[in-house]
Formats: structure tokens, C-alpha cells, sequence
């Protein structure tokens, strides 16, 4: 009953894990995929652009048309208002250069608005992903400690329940140790059963104190990571007020140190597959009967 209990809770740990690990997977940043830049390939010749042909030469150049006064008194009339045009549109530039001056400072103030709330927002949505991965790392630590214990201890179910079936037989010091019964039992053989008896329950008992100790690594290991999690959840979460409370004009607050990403990477890597356990092959010895003396 206790072997087939601890299956079914390996099982239910074993699917909350995928699920965790789904769940920190679709946490992670989408990367942007870009096109492939394209180019024009080069335009047939039909519908290249013709160059045209050189303008052919003007008329010679009369200067006898500008001996008549009326042409200069007309060429003075219009280069007096073309100056006087060119005057007024230089005082007009002049006297509106301080509002272009006030509206390019104040564009450029609304672009650095823009700019640092961008800056601020981004640093949210970095705070707050870091923020939900601990917590799904912390539940993945959680769940992988449980499923090493509950695997670790269905190892052990299974050995000691194999390993106790030996307590019935005598075994031999010679190696390869065999296993015997006597048709009969005498008080030599009584003994021997009982000494066999007595070093398969001690070497149970050995064995479940190596458990017992794995376990507590186990869940001391699980311990400090999620302690080291947690100062680093209480500096982000103090980075993120920090955010919440600066001025939008103001740069942000530098954000807080990074862990070590190369660590965390390889135990996400060595936690991904099944748990590193010591796998035992229990070899079950066929007992043999021997007659013994009558």
C-alpha cells in the first residue's frame, strides 16, 4: 500500500514539475524575429530613367533691351520690393525665432518625457518578470525536492521490501553469498538464521539512515535557494518602488544585481531531466535448499 501511495504522489509531482517548467518557459522574453531584408533587383532597361538630351543654347544675350528707360525704371520698382520682401521676411525670422526656440525646447522636453517613461515602463516589465520567475523557481524547487524525497523514498520501500525477503534464509560468508534453508532446523542452524537475520535488519537500518540523510540535503538545499531568492525578490521589489516613486523626469534608479545567470542556467539544465538519484539494481538471490542434517 505505502509503495503504491508513494507512486501516485511521484506521478502527481512529476506532472506539477512539467507544469512549472511549461509555465517558466512562456515566462521567458520572445525573441523578435526580423525579415530577411530584401532588394530591389536591378530594373530592366526599358524603364531605366532616359537622360534627356542638352537644352540647345539660348539667344544671344541683347543688351539693348536694358537701354530703355522704362525697362530700368521697371527692373529698379522690382528689386526694391523683392528687397523689401527679403527685409521683412528676415524681421519676421527674427522676431519669431524665440517662439521656434520655446517650441523645440518643448518638443524636445515632451521626447524625453516620452523617452523616460519608456525607460521606466520596460524596467517595470523586466522587475515584474523577475518577480513572477522567482516565485515559479522557487515552486519548481519546491516541487523537484519533493519529487527526489518521494522518488528516494519509493527506492527505499522497494529495497527494504526486497532486502527483508533475505531475513528468511541463511546466507553463506563465502562470496558469492548463497541463500539456504535446512529441511530441518537444529540449533546451529537456528543461530546462523538469526545472525542472517540480524545483519539484513541492521543493513536496512544502515540504509535508511543514508536516506534520512540525503533527504535533509535534499531539503537544505532547497532551503538556501529559496533564501537567496528572496533577497533577491525584496531588492527588486524595492527597485520596483523605487520606479513607482521617482519623478518621471528623473533617470531611473540603477537596477538591482543580477545572480549569477551561468548557475542558474545549469541547475535549470540538471533540474530539467529526472532527479539525479543513486539507482540500485536489486538483484534478487534465488534461495537454495540444501538438505541439512536430520
Amino acid at each position: 500500500m505505502e509503495e503504491r501511495r508513494l507512486r501516485r504522489e511521484w506521478e502527481k509531482l512529476n506532472k506539477e514539475r512539467v507544469d512549472v517548467e511549461a509555465r517558466l518557459r512562456d515566462l521567458r522574453p520572445k525573441a523578435k524575429r526580423v525579415a530577411p531584408a530584401t532588394f530591389r533587383e536591378e530594373e530592366p532597361a526599358a524603364k531605366r530613367r532616359q537622360v534627356s538630351e542638352p537644352p540647345e543654347p539660348s539667344k544671344p544675350f541683347l543688351q539693348s533691351a536694358y537701354e530703355n528707360e522704362v525697362v530700368k525704371a521697371r527692373s529698379k520698382r522690382m528689386f526694391g520690393a523683392l528687397m523689401g520682401h527679403l527685409g521683412r521676411a528676415q524681421r519676421g525670422l527674427e522676431r519669431d525665432q524665440g517662439v521656434l526656440d520655446r517650441q523645440q525646447s518643448k518638443q524636445r522636453e515632451a521626447v524625453a518625457k516620452i523617452e523616460a517613461e519608456k525607460r521606466t515602463f520596460l524596467k517595470k516589465k523586466d522587475g515584474e518578470y523577475k518577480a513572477a520567475r522567482g516565485r515559479e523557481l522557487d515552486r519548481r524547487d519546491e516541487v523537484l525536492s519533493s519529487l527526489r524525497v518521494a522518488e528516494h523514498r519509493l527506492l527505499r520501500v522497494t529495497w527494504s521490501k526486497s532486502r527483508s525477503q533475505l531475513a528468511k534464509f541463511i546466507r553463506t560468508k563465502a562470496e558469492p553469498q548463497l541463500c539456504w534453508l535446512p529441511r530441518r532446523h537444529t540449533p546451529a542452524t537456528q543461530a546462523l538464521l538469526e545472525a542472517s537475520r540480524d545483519a539484513v535488519e541492521a543493513e536496512i537500518a544502515a540504509r535508511s539512515a543514508e536516506h534520512d540523510a540525503y533527504e535533509r540535503d535534499v531539503q537544505r538545499v532547497c532551503d538556501e535557494r529559496k533564501l537567496r531568492r528572496k533577497a533577491a525578490a525584496d531588492r527588486n521589489a524595492a527597485y520596483l518602488a523605487a520606479l513607482d516613486a521617482a519623478p518621471t523626469m528623473v533617470p531611473p534608479p540603477p537596477p538591482p544585481p543580477e545572480e549569477e545567470e551561468e548557475e542558474e542556467e545549469e541547475e535549470e539544465e540538471e533540474d530539467a531531466g529526472s532527479p539525479p538519484l543513486r539507482r540500485e539494481v536489486v538483484v534478487e538471490e534465488e534461495p537454495v535448499d540444501y538438505e541439512g542434517e536430520s
